[in-house]
């Protein structure tokens, strides 16, 4: 169990964290100790409680199932000049206008309505996830040492994701398109970079689904949250 936990907790603070040495000696205590914890019959561990969420983390994971509202709040009516800024934008129609008048920061306003209205879109699937552990239906259940195996392979495509998006965020074509002057500013190239690192959000999304919507047996259900907690440090960094 101590294994199982301090695998958890690294790997959790070496995504979060982009700190790969971290993640990798995560990954390889999770693991052993699936493994090792599973391979044999502990049904008192049934009975034992998940990791507990960290209160900052745990906050966060509840935003997930919550929809994104880019409204500001506001205490006083807004300045007449305010709205000479563009703004974000939750609806299709509500961002062709605004490619259509380019406002001042049209740009940053484009692309940031696109990661809003795509992850939105997701909202019923985000909230399912954050839900904790619910199996498919007409699954057969799989037991620890199966499921341990499943779990690698979800945590290795996180991990590779992860750092095909970091290699995505710094590339040329990234920093390139959104740091030209908004005269030359490309709406469609924005919008295709916005909607390209949302496909990694979806990525993320599924593999947290996987994690935490497999059937198991009883004496695995406990991993399973476990692995459900951290499966869903990808899509915390995200929101």
């Amino acid at each position: 169990r101590v294994s199982l936990i301090a695998g958890i907790v690294l790997l959790l603070f070496g995504v979060v964290g982009v700190s790969w040495l971290l993640a990798t000696v995560g990954l390889a205590l999770l693991i052993g100790a699936g493994v090792t914890w599973y391979s044999a019959d502990r049904s008192a561990d049934a009975l034992e409680q998940p990791w507990p969420f960290p209160p900052d983390y745990r906050t966060r994971a509840e935003a997930l199932a919550r929809p994104i509202d880019p409204t500001p709040q506001r205490l006083l009516p807004p300045d007449e000049k305010s709205k000479l800024i563009a703004r974000v934008e939750t609806t299709p129609e509500g961002l062709s206008r605004l490619i259509a008048e380019k406002p001042p920061a049209w740009p940053w306003a484009v692309f940031t309505s696109v990661l809003v209205q795509r992850r939105n879109a997701l909202q019923a699937r985000l909230r399912h996830v954050v839900s904790g552990y619910q199996p498919h239906s007409g699954i057969p259940a799989l037991s620890g040492a199966t499921y341990s195996q499943l779990g690698h392979h979800v945590l290795r495509t996180i991990l590779d994701t992860v750092t095909q998006l970091e290699g995505f965020m710094l590339s040329p074509a990234f920093t390139g398109t959104l740091g030209t002057d908004e005269d030359s500013a490309d709406a469609d190239a924005i919008a295709g970079l916005a909607n390209r690192l949302m496909d990694y959000h979806q990525t993320f999304l599924t593999e947290a689904e996987t994690c935490l919507q497999t059937p198991v047996e009883p004496e695995a259900r406990v991993f399973v949250q476990d692995l459900g907690a951290l499966a869903l440090a990808p899509l915390v960094g995200f929101d």
